[in-house]
């Protein structure tokens, strides 16, 4: 079962804003992680023009389908943008909203327990979930552990958290 495969095998992945940098650099950043062996990654709209980013989505889905790394793209404002990736990603706007599976592999970013509860339902693969920081830049992980502690979904922990951070995640329900 592919969706097995991930749950088992997938401990980090990337999280990349298509505009977080300019696009030489974003592709540099992005060749080193996929030798690095980067195996999923979450490509998110940003600020990007949706046809800009419907066609740099699909460039990088290619690239990086060609190194046996799955991308998943973020269903936003770019009508179309997931085709050609193996699967999407939906903002946690678009989860009230939802009446039935977004696409047959899809994932979810949740910021609520009613988020996770209907991602499950509705089979999304995993979700992530931001990670909060206290004032001194410290990161929450008792509030995460709160929220994803009853989660039927496998979750992982962004924004903020990183390699580093694997243990705590881990201990928190990640």
């Amino acid at each position: 079962n592919d969706k097995l495969s991930y749950r088992i095998t997938t401990r980090v992945i990337a999280i990349a804003e298509a505009d977080c940098c300019p696009r030489a650099e974003f592709m540099a950043r992005f060749r080193r992680a996929l030798g690095a062996g980067l195996k999923l990654m979450v490509l998110r709209e940003g600020g990007m023009v949706p046809a800009q980013f419907t066609q740099f989505a699909r460039h990088v889905s290619t690239l990086g389908m060609a190194h046996g790394t799955r991308v998943l793209v973020e269903a936003g404002r770019s009508r179309g943008a997931h085709h050609g990736a193996n699967g999407m990603h939906l903002c946690s706007c678009r989860l009230p909203h939802l009446a039935a599976p977004p696409a047959p592999l899809w994932t979810a970013s949740c910021k609520t327990h009613d988020h996770l509860a209907r991602a499950a339902r509705f089979g999304a693969l995993f979700a992530t979930v931001p990670m909060l920081a206290t004032g001194d830049g410290a990161l929450y992980w008792h509030g995460f552990g709160a929220l994803v502690g009853r989660s039927a979904l496998p979750v992982y922990a962004c924004r903020g958290a990183g390699r580093g951070d694997l243990h705590a995640a881990h201990a928190q329900g990640a």
